[in-house]
């Protein structure tokens, strides 16, 4: 057991998710260690992380060469991909989802962005959570929507590098409430100048959802034409012998499927996570410059 301080969050009433999802993080064993050593208690994901998760290795290559060959499409197979993922997820965490009675111990797949508008869909598809830990401005310091946001009855979701920094620099302390004063102060000078902030947060949703939307609807709007190139053999493909071990995905036409479900990183660049509170529990967050 080591003394990293994320494992002060729960005793402060901080649940402490990973803010990533994939297939080596759970067959390498990383997500058990970082429960036990970290006290990490849920998994968030969502398409770009996925992306990230399957865009970096081979992990998913079968899976994706097998649904192809059944005429899934683009949509079939990140269905198939993301639920096996989440599910061994949950696997992992049912002890601790268990031990607390069903309060905590979740993995969280982000719903389509095209329900931010509608509670009701959202709410009926996912459970959600609100949270956007990790720092968008470099001359902020790395644990700035971290260390400000700790109290009871909350959720932080934190990347594996933030995880890191907070490990090596994380001071745990009840904070969340700290400041309220001077900063109801801030928000009616503000006003007074004229500032208008319902219009501003407002702003700021809009421009957030737009943000998961465009790389959602690219992604798989992409993904269905490629798919249509892809699951058709190559003349590569089709001078193979019948018998001995298939070459690798990369080397051959089914890279495309990995480039359509997964385009280039500046294609599947995360957005900003906007979304509704988890049921009866205030999330930990906060929004990047």
């Amino acid at each position: 057991m080591t003394d990293s301080p994320l494992r002060a969050l729960p005793e402060l009433g901080q649940s402490v998710w990973l803010d990533f999802l994939g297939r080596g993080l759970i067959a390498s064993g990383t997500l058990k260690r970082l429960m036990t050593e970290d006290g990490v208690s849920g998994v968030t994901s969502n398409p770009a992380i996925f992306g990230q998760a399957i865009g970096g290795s081979t992990d998913y290559d079968d899976d994706i060469r097998a649904l192809s060959r059944e005429g899934c499409d683009v949509d079939a197979i990140y269905r198939h991909l993301t639920v096996r993922d989440v599910s061994e997820a949950a696997d992992l965490l049912r002890p601790h989802y268990d031990r607390t009675n069903g309060a905590d111990g979740y993995v969280s797949l982000e719903v389509s962005p095209h329900l931010a508008y509608d509670t009701q869909a959202s709410i009926a598809e996912a459970r959600e959570l609100w949270a956007s830990t990790s720092v968008k401005n470099p001359a902020y310091p790395n644990t700035l929507y971290v260390e400000p946001l700790i109290g009871p009855n909350t959720v932080t979701t934190l990347p594996l590098e933030t995880i890191d920094i907070y490990r090596a620099h994380g001071r745990p302390a009840s904070t969340v409430t700290q400041g309220q004063a001077e900063a109801e102060a801030d928000l009616s000078c503000l006003r007074a100048l004229g500032i208008d902030l319902d219009l501003l947060t407002q702003s700021l949703e809009d421009e957030a959802v737009q943000k998961f939307i465009t790389p959602h609807d690219a992604l798989m709007g992409h993904g269905r034409h490629r798919r249509s190139v892809v699951a058709r053999p190559s003349p590569a493909q089709s001078r193979q012998p019948a018998m001995g071990k298939p070459r690798s995905l990369r080397s051959l036409e089914w890279s495309r499927l990995h480039a359509a479900l997964f385009p280039a990183a500046s294609d599947r660049r995360r957005p900003f996570r906007a979304e509704i509170p988890a049921l009866g529990r205030p999330a930990a967050g906060g929004l990047g410059p």
